[in-house]
């Protein structure tokens, strides 16, 4: 929708199409006011003096304000009358107002002086938007000086378009509108003499003489003043019996576009960013439109060109300069001689050289307005001799390269093709092929992918498709899987401009040797991108001569750069950079770049590791010949960003590595394991740990062996499978016995095993476990470790209803914590601290305390430290009998719990929102606990279940079902039965409540 306000004319405001004029005539005047000086703000005063002229008692702000309420329910959007400081203003764009959009081709009209065609075409446009006299409805407003100054604009536009058509020999066409004008304003001497010029062209010498005639006697009546030189100069050659003068002769119109696609797919955005550009630079300048190889550069510019013909009416130059082609590049001086004989010049005998060429171009386009269209350009060499001086010409340059230097010294502006997007690929395909795309989406999509969603790969693989009607899309996609395959398939067999091997080598092969040796290299990435660092390792090269080479690839719409400065290929172009590894670089060679990029990979970890377990020494991986140059991270969440962004290319890298770099699998999975665990990346880890225990196995190391069995406990307890965690965490506690004999590893296990015993509610073996754990870690110095267990064992012993003890553990912990810089521990003890303060009815204390934690853990990536922290501030909120903020502190929580991908704090979380739903509805409360009951029974959450099974058995009871509640009453104690919880009092006292 949108709304168009027009005052050429009877005022009138349209909505959509739909008239929606105030009828009221205060709200008239008002609107006038606001349109005179639409984008300004119109003082109180002005208004209320137009509005209430004399009327004293009248002219109050407030009568003001109810006017200004009514304007505004008018309005498409009622914050386009917005309140200044002194006054009121009406926010209207260009393109919505006729007066702006009359203002504008007017101001092109004069710009035009020289192109009578363009003159003329633009003036009429202009004269077209006058309805009649600017705001004719508003009496009120006929002195304003703005629509004078409209109406004299009007009458000039009118006078320039005369002029035009006078000279293209269309007097006949303008010849109504003089005759008016000239009546109108009978002491316009400049009209007259228009009028008397048209007439004696049009061969009616008597109609010009009485044309003179009167505006003799008006001058005379009027002014007492005799006509000037040019109407009395006029006259005598009417009189003398003198031709007219002839039209001009018409200069060749050249129309050089070539055909185009029936139709784009995917480009309006990029249409319309152009079109943006376009209009904000008069319709002229010079663009860059840059893009990879197949990118649909060429279809792009052709289509935007033929949609703006007509705004150049001079006509439009298209060369294709084969900057990357099998051909040599085209020479700016055999461009310049095609193009001037387009412009109607006889180049017979013209000299060869490309400056005289290039000066006489310029000349022969001066006052012109072109569309000039340069495609596929090598260099900004190349196009600077073909680029017209005049203001009134548009070009386009189309290339694979950037061609900064246009932009530095011609301002040329950059529209950069991204490749289609998949919905757009599929369109094509569809429109390209036959129903069998559409039928077989996933094949289709998969398609889609291995085409790089590339418009030219696109089409060679729907004529693929096309040629052979009888076999299935899937079909191909096998066939296009392999990288050598998919580039030979992608070949349409007419010619070197429709096979995507050879649009890419007229890239590759322009490069420099080491930007080229670089391109291959992208082809040994084992992931889909890099960093300059990594690419530096890969190549064995430095930084800095890294960074030269990745500019030039840049520049070559080879790579693609992110905003994270990380660099990669799409597919296709992924496949031929593997293929020119695979030819020019031996077997020795790449074995060497993909050892040297685990090498990196391994120290740049660990040195991310040392940053984020600064305390940690028992788990923390043991370089061996670590790469000799890495660099250093700025910081904490530096050294994240980096784990979190190499994952997926530290898993690629693991899945081919070779015996003499098996140990850096180990080394990766060390540093990364916490990365691992607490940040959801579960399936990841259970493949690299896998990984890492079966080659320390292999190669007799016992400790990487116990480690790698203990991270895939963790991560099996984290996801909800504690019969599993239990195995892994009991064969690693047996190498720590059997063979490393280390008492931390040992400690460290029995810690892990206390905590799978506190979640199933078997809480004297989970006292048992952590208390011992807890005394190990002390006695081997381990303070991070020591304060973790004692949080641990703090939070099993308040289960068990010790209620002086677990005070004294956090404490401990938190003294521990704050003393050493360990913001996890520090983050999980204030919030058990948190839990303790809240379970004694101390809010305030418990709410300061789980806030610090929250913060704590924010600002150090600890999601579900800070979940948890959130759900005890939501449990807080609860209690307070803020039921809606108790929600909304468990929605951010349970958003934090499942990026951690921790099950338990997600239960946790789970079962807090059903209780902060149950306070405002109870039905929808009763579904959400049904929810938590079932994802902590599928998790194995025993004592999570046990307290979300007792919420359950309130919820029954308070509708009525007291059979059920006592259901789930006895489910609960079956769950607990034997237990030492406190919990085990709970579910009685809520037995006997229910029994009564």
């Amino acid at each position: 929708m949108q709304m168009r306000f027009e005052a050429l004319g009877p005022l009138r405001v349209l909505d959509d199409g739909q008239d929606v004029t105030p009828a009221g005539r205060l709200q008239r005047i008002m609107l006038g006011w606001l349109l005179l000086r639409a984008n300004q703000t119109v003082r109180d005063d002005l208004l209320i003096e137009a509005l209430w002229p004399g009327d004293v008692a009248a002219r109050t702000p407030a009568r003001l304000q109810v006017l200004t309420h009514r304007l505004r329910a008018m309005l498409d959007d009622p914050v386009r009358l917005s309140r200044e400081t002194f006054g009121y203003r009406l926010r209207v764009e260009r393109d919505e107002y006729d007066v702006a959009g009359f203002d504008d081709l007017a101001a092109r009209v004069l710009a035009l002086e020289g192109d009578p065609a363009a003159v003329s075409r633009h003036a009429r446009e202009a004269l077209d938007l006058w309805r009649g006299a600017p705001m004719a409805d508003v009496e009120e407003l006929a002195l304003a000086p703005e629509l004078q100054r409209w109406s004299a604009r009007r009458l000039m536009v009118l006078e320039s378009l005369a002029e035009a058509d006078l000279a293209l020999g269309n007097h006949g066409a303008v010849l109504p509108e003089l005759e008016l004008a000239a009546r109108e304003h009978p002491l316009d001497e400049g009209l007259q003499l228009l009028l008397m010029r048209a007439l004696h062209l049009a061969g009616r010498p008597a109609d010009a003489l009485g044309a003179y005639a009167a505006a003799h006697a008006s001058l005379g009546e009027e002014l007492g003043l005799e006509p000037g030189a040019a109407l009395r100069d006029l006259q005598a050659r009417i009189l003398a019996g003198d031709e007219a003068e002839p039209p001009a002769k018409p200069r060749p119109t050249p129309a050089q576009l070539p055909a185009g696609a029936s139709r784009l797919f995917g480009r309006d955005q990029d249409l319309a960013r152009l079109d943006k550009q376009w209009g904000e630079t008069d319709e002229a300048g010079v663009w860059v439109i840059t893009g990879t190889a197949g990118v649909g550069k060429t279809a792009f510019a052709v289509q935007w060109a033929r949609q703006h013909r007509a705004d150049y009416p001079d006509g439009q130059l298209f060369y294709d300069l084969r900057g990357f082609s099998a051909d040599n590049p085209a020479a700016p001086a055999d461009v310049l001689g095609v193009f001037l004989r387009g412009l109607g010049f006889d180049t017979a005998g013209l000299s060869e050289d490309e400056d005289e060429r290039a000066a006489l171009f310029r000349s022969m386009v001066d006052g012109r307005r072109l569309l000039i269209v340069l495609d596929n350009a090598r260099s900004a060499d190349q196009v600077r001799p073909l680029l017209p001086a005049t203001q009134g010409c548009c070009v386009l340059v189309t290339s694979r390269e950037s061609l900064t230097g246009l932009a530095v010294r011609e301002g040329a502006q950059t529209v950069d093709l991204p490749p289609l997007n998949d919905q757009d690929s599929l369109d094509l395909l569809v429109e390209l092929t036959d129903d069998r795309v559409r039928e077989e989406s996933a094949p289709a999509a998969e398609l889609v992918r291995l085409c790089a969603r590339l418009p030219l790969a696109l089409r060679i693989a729907a004529e693929q498709v096309r040629a052979h009607p009888d076999r299935k899309v899937a079909a191909l996609v096998a066939e296009l899987s392999g990288e050598h395959d998919r580039l030979d398939l992608l070949d349409a067999g007419d010619g070197p401009a429709t096979d995507v091997r050879a649009v890419f080598s007229w890239s590759y092969e322009s490069l420099p040797a080491e930007a080229a040796r670089l391109f291959r290299h992208f082809g040994m990435l084992p992931g889909k991108d890099a960093g300059l660092h990594a690419l530096a390792a890969l190549s064995d090269r430095d930084a800095n001569d890294v960074r030269r080479s990745l500019a030039v690839l840049l520049r070559a719409h080879l790579i693609t750069e992110s905003p994270a400065r990380r660099y990669f290929q799409h597919d296709l172009l992924r496949a031929y950079a593997g293929e020119g590894a695979r030819l020019l670089e031996s077997d020795d060679a790449r074995r060497a770049a993909r050892s040297r990029l685990l090498g990196h990979y391994s120290r740049r970890a660990a040195l991310a590791d040392d940053l984020l377990r600064p305390a940690e020494t028992f788990s923390k991986a043991r370089i061996r010949e670590p790469h000799p140059v890495v660099p250093e991270f700025a910081g904490r969440s530096e050294a994240l960003a980096w784990m979190a962004r190499e994952l997926p290319n530290v898993l690629a890298a693991v899945d081919d590595v070779g015996p003499s770099d098996a140990h850096r699998v180990v080394e990766l999975a060390q540093s990364f394991s916490d990365l691992l665990s607490s940040h959801g990346h579960i399936e990841e880890g259970d493949r690299l740990h896998r990984r890492a225990r079966d080659i320390a196995r292999d190669h007799g190391d016992p400790r990487s062996e116990a480690l790698a069995e203990s991270s895939l406990g963790v991560n099996r307890a984290r996801s909800g499978d504690p019969g599993s965690a239990r195995e892994h965490f009991l064969r690693s506690l047996a190498i720590h016995e059997h063979r490393t004999h280390d008492p931390v590893g040992r400690a460290a296990l029995e810690g892990n095993l206390g905590a799978l015993a506190y979640v199933r509610g078997d809480l004297g073996e989970a006292a048992r476990l952590a208390e011992s754990s807890r005394s190990a870690f002390e006695a081997a110095g381990e303070r991070r470790r020591t304060a973790l267990q004692a949080t641990n064992l703090a939070s099993i012993l308040k289960a068990q209803g010790e209620t002086v003890r677990p005070g004294e553990l956090v404490a401990e912990s938190v003294s521990i914590a704050r003393a050493d810089g360990l913001w996890a521990e520090l983050s999980t003890g204030l919030n058990s601290l948190a839990d303790l303060r809240y379970e004694a009815g101390d809010l305030d204390a418990a709410t300061a305390l789980a806030v610090e934690a929250s913060e704590v853990a924010s600002d150090h990536g600890f999601h579900e430290i800070e979940a948890d922290a959130q759900a005890t501030l939501g449990d807080i909120a609860h209690a307070r009998g803020d039921f809606r903020e108790a929600q909304e502190i468990f929605r951010t929580a349970l958003r934090g719990a499942h990026m951690s991908g921790h099950v338990l704090t997600v239960a946790v979380c789970l079962r807090g929102f059903a209780r902060a739903v149950s306070g405002e509805d109870p039905a929808g409360g009763l579904a959400y606990c049904r929810e938590a009951v079932d994802y902590a029974s599928t998790n194995g959450l025993t004592r999570v279940e046990v307290t979300v099974r007792l919420d359950l058995a309130r919820h029954l009871d308070r509708r009525g079902d007291r059979a059920g509640a006592l259901v789930e009453v006895d489910r609960a104690a079956a769950l607990c039965e034997g237990s030492d919880d406190r919990l085990v009092s709970e579910v009685a006292r809520i037995r006997a409540e229910l029994a009564e």
